[in-house]
């Protein structure tokens, strides 16, 4: 969103075109976007460090 604002303001400053390259940028964002939307995020800390064991159990009173 930033960028088509950025890119709305320069326009004023000069001609701007839009270059092959940016319609597959504007995919990988609604990608990611997506991919963050759908991914358990403790699935994916479980990934990259797992919890430690405890080395003492806690009370259970």
């Amino acid at each position: 969103m930033g960028y088509l604002i950025s890119l709305i303001k320069l326009t004023n400053y000069g001609n701007i075109n839009l270059q092959p390259s940016f319609w597959p940028w504007c995919l990988f964002c609604i990608l990611q976007l997506r991919l963050f939307q759908c991914i358990d995020r403790r699935w994916l800390w479980q990934l990259i460090k797992p919890m430690p064991n405890l080395i003492k159990q806690p009370n259970n009173r």
